[in-house]
């Protein structure tokens, strides 16, 4: 069991210096760092996210709204 631990915890660290790197060549601002960019990119896709909920939203509203007319 001991054997598949170490694996898994090898798999995930190669896997993390993996996206670390990329998020550092290709998704970093200026002076910014890694974690950074990170914290700042789940900010934007919840924005992202949320915004599309509010349009999915407003689609199912509009078939109530116009029988309200």
């Amino acid at each position: 069991m001991e054997g598949c631990r170490k694996i898994e915890e090898g798999a995930v660290g190669g896997f993390n210096k993996i996206a670390d790197k990329f998020v550092d060549d290709f998704l970093t601002k200026e002076g910014e760092s890694v974690e950074e960019a990170k914290t700042r990119l789940a900010a934007e896709q919840r924005a992202i996210v949320a915004g599309i909920g509010g349009i999915v939203l407003l689609l199912c509203l509009i078939p109530f709204i116009k029988g309200l007319k």
